[in-house]
């Protein structure tokens, strides 16, 4: 049993990112190299990160990232609260509903109005004030189910991150629009973290204007398509 713990909230700096990774590590169970660390360290740049210390060691720890979404065509900020972690000697101390309640207002000062995170349970992060937003629907069908459609006068191009083009934004951005709370995504978002290894197949019509575009990857006879996006039919 730990005695009486001085509940004080740090904002971590550069040089305490390392030990952030760390609790990572350990509590979301990985390894990386030190290549890969450094990568992941230069990425929390952009991070709010705060953590409690005991004796020299974080304890626990919650990020918040910047991001922005789509709310009746219009983008707002975001704040996207990930990595919550403590080391388990550190548990049932309060730190994490500390963390959080801190959280929520600095994403006020900062006009995050809204704030994501996907929950280990839900339960525990709707007493802070979250609620279900999104489900995930899984869909089976056969080779049967895929039925061929008449042809269309259009084309397809293809896509990498290394000849990247605008038009996948085009298409995202106004079919991101006609919902409520789909992210907005910029240029790097798109490379580093959307796309990364898998290609992009545009549709264009006559008129070369982007109407849809699927998002996929193939290996090992397998394609797996991420997202498929369409702004307009075309029969």
């Amino acid at each position: 049993m730990i005695g009486a713990i001085n509940l004080n909230i740090t904002k971590l700096q550069p040089s305490q990112f390392r030990d952030a990774l760390q609790l990572s590590e350990y509590a979301f169970q990985y390894q990386i190299s030190e290549e890969e660390a450094k990568k992941k360290i230069e990425s929390y740049m952009d991070h709010d990160i705060y953590g409690m210390y005991e004796d020299e060691v974080l304890a626990a720890k919650i990020h918040i990232r910047p991001f922005q979404i789509w709310l009746n065509g219009q983008k707002i900020r975001m704040g996207g609260i990930a990595n919550v972690a403590t080391y388990p000697e550190y548990r049932r101390n309060g730190y994490i509903r500390e963390l959080l309640t801190h959280s929520l207002a600095e994403m006020k000062k900062k006009g995050q109005l809204v704030s994501y995170l996907h929950p280990f349970s839900i339960g525990f992060y709707r007493k802070f004030g979250w609620e279900t937003f999104s489900n995930y629907i899984k869909i089976h069908f056969s080779k049967a189910d895929l039925i061929k459609q008449n042809e269309v006068p259009g084309y397809i191009k293809r896509f990498t991150k290394k000849n990247y083009t605008r038009d996948v934004e085009t298409i995202y951005d106004e079919y991101a629009q006609r919902f409520i709370g789909m992210f907005a995504r910029d240029e790097n978002r798109w490379k580093d973290t959307i796309i990364n290894d898998r290609n992009i197949a545009i549709y264009y019509n006559l008129d070369h204007e982007p109407l849809g575009f699927i998002l996929y990857q193939v290996a090992n006879s397998r394609m797996e398509i991420r997202e498929f996006v369409t702004i307009q039919h075309e029969d």
